[in-house]
């Protein structure tokens, strides 16, 4: 399955922590950042059961 995270850095993180407790995480993207002056950034990860 591949996932999108989307949010600041440290909610992305946190999310990420989270997520590899409970499924295998198999490959995580660079981190990509919005167009602008947003915080905001999006990482996509592929992961399984």
């Amino acid at each position: 399955m591949k996932i999108r995270l989307y949010g600041t850095l440290d909610e992305i993180e946190e999310y990420l922590r989270k997520i590899k407790q409970s499924f295998n995480v198999v490959s995580v993207s660079k981190y990509y950042k919005d167009r602008g002056h947003s915080e905001l950034y999006r990482v996509y990860i592929e992961v399984r059961l």
